[in-house]
């Protein structure tokens, strides 16, 4: 399933999501393993450098994370509100979630 990017938007944005896409629907799990760089090509029809700037993108946002020699995962879920600035309140905010401090 080739990206294809008529409108202009950068290819790295269509793989992450499409990445994102497929963690919410619940087709790659919270800790699962994610297929290699060269599996996302192949399934996108782009190059390494554009899966590795999706990838990059996703880790810095929470979606997944790296593991040197191991691969990439799915990180567990996310917090999905906007946090209060004072300590006591997000620690609660952060404990309702099932989250630890």
């Amino acid at each position: 399933m080739p990206v294809e990017t008529k409108d202009g938007s950068a290819l790295h944005l269509k793989v992450k999501d499409a990445i994102i896409q497929l963690i919410n629907d619940g087709e790659y799990k919270p800790e699962a393993q994610l297929p290699t760089e060269a599996e996302f090509c192949d399934k996108y029809g782009v190059s390494r450098t554009t899966v590795r700037t999706a990838l990059q993108q996703l880790t810095m946002e929470g979606y997944i994370y790296r593991k040197r020699g191991s691969g990439t995962f799915v990180a567990a879920h996310k917090v999905k509100q906007i946090l209060t600035t004072t300590v006591e309140h997000f620690s609660k905010q952060i404990t309702m979630q099932g989250k630890n401090r």
